[in-house]
């Protein structure tokens, strides 16, 4: 037995020996206090006296239940149990835990959202701040253009000739200005004064303006109007011009017919549907006596 009770040491675990009556009562107590302290569960209720607790016990070992009950317990008496206040408190103590943490989040969101509503009037502030410096210098650049363009028809305008070359530059200048004032944002545009142009591009060297030219609509709702072609050409258009013609498919400013070297040429200005002579499109092109020229659908006859 002796040598049994050797063999448990190594394994955690206790030898009394026993070799005599009274040894048995002093090993009992000392065996009760191991059993209970290997295997007896504590528990303690924050309940109030006389509640029942219901417990659910359950033994588990190696994945198998060896033991399982529902047990009720009664808390007669608070002896052992901590008291309802105690109880209280570290409610309470985790109640203020968790206000904290809540009160900690919101402001940790607040001076997030500040943050970010101040960093978007930043950014808010310097985009207006850009679109502004834009603006000024688009309108500097525009500016500067449309005081060439002014310099250029003045210095002209004193001119009793203005030969074809000086003519190209006058229509170049306009054409950049009127697609500065489309691309360039945020700019003020300046008006054209295009009778006062319109007088200056028909000034033409050695020209003998033939009598009695003139234009014929034949179709639309105008067919059978007339117009006669004076000196300094004509301008036809939707809305601007010597010659308005009421169709959608004519552009605001069309073409314009001017005098050069003693014949009529016909000039599109950029528009959208185009203008042909004879059927055939054209930037530019002389026209001649029974010249049938079209402007978007509508047609002209020109005579001379």
């Amino acid at each position: 037995m002796e040598k049994i009770g050797e063999s448990t040491k190594d394994k955690g675990g206790k030898y009394y020996p026993i070799n005599k009556a009274e040894d048995i009562k002093q090993i009992i107590p000392m065996i009760y206090t191991g059993i209970k302290e290997s295997f007896v569960l504590t528990y303690w209720s924050c309940s109030k006296e006389k509640d029942t607790v219901v417990l659910s016990l359950e033994v588990k070992k190696d994945k198998s239940t060896n033991f399982r009950d529902d047990i009720k317990y009664y808390p007669k008496e608070k002896t052992q149990d901590p008291s309802i206040w105690t109880c209280k408190k570290r409610e309470i103590i985790i109640g203020i835990i968790a206000i904290g943490i809540i009160i900690i989040a919101l402001a940790v969101f607040l001076i997030l959202n500040m943050i970010k509503k101040r960093k978007y009037r930043i950014e808010k502030d310097e985009e207006k701040m850009l679109r502004e410096q834009d603006s000024r210098e688009n309108q500097r650049r525009y500016d500067e253009l449309y005081n060439q363009y002014q310099e250029t028809i003045n210095s002209f305008e004193s001119q009793k000739y203005v030969s074809q070359a000086d003519k190209e530059k006058i229509m170049k200048l306009e054409e950049r200005l009127s697609t500065a004032s489309k691309t360039l944002p945020g700019i003020a545009v300046k008006p054209i004064d295009t009778r006062r142009r319109t007088m200056i591009l028909t000034k033409t060297q050695g020209a003998v303006p033939p009598a009695g030219a003139s234009l014929l609509v034949r179709n639309g709702r105008q067919a059978g109007q007339k117009v006669t072609i004076s000196e300094f050409g004509i301008l036809i258009g939707r809305t601007e011009g010597g010659l308005l013609l009421q169709d959608d498919t004519v552009s605001r400013k069309h073409a314009r017919i001017f005098l050069s070297e003693g014949k009529f040429i016909i000039e599109d200005l950029n528009a959208t549907n185009g203008t042909f002579v004879n059927g055939k499109r054209i930037n530019q092109s002389v026209i001649y006596p029974n010249d049938i020229i079209r402007i978007g659908s509508i047609e002209l006859l020109f005579n001379n």
